[in-house]
């Protein structure tokens, strides 16, 4: 007869199952079994005598073989269940906190800040040649938020309150004819249609 499930034993002559070695922990051993099988990554057996291994929880993840023991998934990463490795918080999202269980829970950045792939806290923009409109307004990145915006030359915000607020551009030519200022929704690098120049005011 073979050995039970949770045992092993590659010796012949065996006359009972007594005779059969309990599997130990970090391993499993199915009915028949002559060697113990180690607990491969993203699974783990804390316990003896046991014929599978089991998955991970969503949180939490296992990177080593014949582990009894899944780690919590660090901050500005996520866990699903059975995994093997932390997966990082895609490029504009961030979080501090420890054991998500999906990407989901990674926060988006908000207006004025950035963030790279697999980051706990966001980044403070630039303090100058930049504008960060934040994930949900950034229209410009491949990935949303991921990383500054260069605002283009001859082109200033002069109030950016948040997502999606007005936005204000003005400019002076070589001739010092300025265009009109008027309310707009483009985002700071891009300049809007001017109104025709107008000449500065004499106070200038």
């Amino acid at each position: 007869l073979p050995c039970n499930e949770g045992t092993f034993s590659s010796a012949l002559g065996l006359r009972s199952a007594e005779q059969c070695t309990d599997c130990p922990e970090g391993a499993f051993c199915s009915t028949g079994a002559t060697e113990q099988a180690q607990c491969s990554p993203g699974t783990v057996q804390p316990d003896t005598k046991q014929g599978s291994c089991d998955k991970c929880v969503a949180g939490r993840f296992q990177d080593a073989s014949n582990a009894t023991a899944c780690e919590s998934c660090p901050s500005g990463h996520y866990c699903l269940q059975g995994a093997a490795a932390a997966l990082p918080c895609p490029g504009g999202t961030y979080s501090s906190e420890t054991g998500l269980t999906s990407a989901d829970r990674c926060l988006p950045v908000p207006p004025g800040f950035w963030a790279p792939t697999g980051s706990s806290l966001p980044e403070p923009c630039p303090d100058s040649g930049f504008f960060c409109p934040g994930q949900l307004a950034d229209d410009v990145n491949d990935v949303p938020g991921s990383k500054p915006i260069i605002v283009a030359v001859g082109a200033f915000t002069e109030e950016v309150e948040q997502v999606q607020t007005l936005t204000q551009l003005s400019a002076c030519d070589d001739t010092h004819a300025c265009g009109a200022i008027r309310p707009s929704t483009a985002r700071p690098w891009q300049r809007p249609p001017q109104d025709p120049a107008t000449p500065c005011p004499s106070t200038w």
